[in-house]
Parts: structure tokens; C-alpha cells; sequence
């Protein structure tokens, strides 16, 4: 992966929280998904997913937001989630 994309994207992130359960480690992100960009692609958003996950934790989830006032009021995703359940689990994209 090209170090500017990865760059472009950690620029992007509003938290980013661990959280490890007995021998479970899970990641999750809010990330800031431009609105100038009113139709993010499938592409870009695995290709945010893909620059975040260091395969270091069995689960990683990332949430996209419009906004930072969204994650502010503690709002669900509002452009999309991508979640990867498992370290060798394929990661899996919901759109709202």
C-alpha cells in the first residue's frame, strides 16, 4: 500500500479505541469520511479499512462518518462500517 494513502486516512480518524477482552483484541475506529466526497466508493472505504488494519488485533471495526458532530452525538455510522470478526476472517462492508 502506497505510504500517502495510508497517510490520507489515519488523517482521517476521529478515535480510535482498543479494547481487549480476556484473549480477544479489538480495534474500533470513527473515521471522517469527506463530505466534498458525497459518494465514497466500496474501493476507497476497504482501502481505508486495509490502511488501518495492521492485523494485529482478531477484531477490527471501522465506522464513517459525514461529520465529527455525528460521532460527537454518538451516532451509529452514517456512510458505512466495515467490520472484520477474526484474524483471518474476510472483512465485511454495510453501507447506510
Amino acid at each position: 500500500m502506497q505510504k500517502s494513502v495510508k497517510e490520507k486516512w489515519q488523517k482521517r480518524v476521529l478515535t480510535d479505541e482498543r479494547k481487549d477482552y480476556a484473549k480477544c483484541k479489538r480495534r474500533v475506529y470513527r473515521v471522517f469520511a469527506d463530505p466534498a466526497e458525497t459518494d465514497v466508493s466500496d474501493r476507497e472505504l476497504m482501502e481505508a479499512f486495509n490502511a488501518l488494519d495492521n492485523r494485529k488485533c482478531d477484531e477490527v471495526t471501522v465506522w464513517f462518518y459525514r461529520s465529527q458532530e455525528e460521532v460527537q452525538q454518538g451516532l451509529a455510522y452514517t456512510v458505512a462500517m466495515i467490520e472484520r470478526t477474526g484474524r483471518r476472517a474476510a472483512p465485511a462492508l454495510i453501507r447506510r
